[in-house]
């Protein structure tokens, strides 16, 4: 990584403990499209254009990997089936796009999107509400924000593998621009420019620590 973008990680890094905790104060968890909406604004702030990727986004724990790595067979019965992935600890957690009946309802009901929402920045990959996948009763632990310095390899597959607190994410480009009709990507909820004044605002006043940033590491995809 050249000196040329150590600005933008410096500011990514003052991001990363901020923005997610800010967002869920005026909207639900699941506020990947306003993140997205509000963070192209924080960062043209600072003079960096973000360009917005849908996903779909799947995270296994570290029992969830080593079953498809050995290829153990799942039971096919659902009862059996939770059984099976409580006896070796193992669980996922993905946010894939809807069926077509299920999106037709929330259209219908003015919101919903069954996908993901990414931005690229210069050459970083950011996910700014992986947070919302997090379930630590099931060692599912993931960080405010998750960032990735190498875009590029996402651009050219389509596909990511990265490791994370034990975790690993899994990324698919998908081309559904529907988030764009979402109240929140056109400001009919909250207003944007508090939102992003009151982010800039605790990146300017919190001190970063080490512990609090951790980019992800690739991994290597699951059989």
């Amino acid at each position: 990584m050249g000196d040329r973008d150590q600005p933008l990680l410096e500011l990514i890094e003052r991001l990363a403990p901020v923005a997610y905790p800010a967002l869920c104060e005026e909207y639900l968890p699941t506020c990947c499209i306003a993140a997205a909406a509000i963070l192209t604004r924080v960062f043209r702030e600072y003079g960096y254009r973000a360009e917005v990727i849908p996903a779909t986004v799947r995270i296994y724990n570290a029992g969830m990997v080593k079953l498809l790595r050995d290829r153990v067979r799942i039971p096919d019965d659902e009862e059996r089936r939770e059984m099976f992935f409580e006896l070796h600890k193992a669980w996922g957690v993905g946010i894939v796009p809807a069926s077509a009946k299920v999106s037709a309802l929330q259209d219908r009901r003015g919101g919903g999107y069954g996908g993901h929402l990414l931005l690229r920045v210069n050459r970083f990959l950011i996910d700014p509400t992986i947070r919302q996948a997090e379930r630590p009763d099931k060692d599912i632990n993931l960080p405010d924000m998750l960032y990735y310095p190498h875009a590029e390899e996402f651009a050219q597959s389509g596909r990511l593998a990265v490791e994370v607190n034990g975790c690993h994410v899994f990324y698919d480009r998908i081309d559904d621009m529907s988030y764009r009709s979402a109240p929140d990507w056109n400001r009919r909820s909250t207003p944007y420019p508090e939102t992003v004044q009151k982010i800039i605002q605790r990146i300017t006043a919190k001190p970063v620590s080490a512990q609090e940033v951790l980019p992800c590491q690739p991994s290597s995809p699951t059989p």
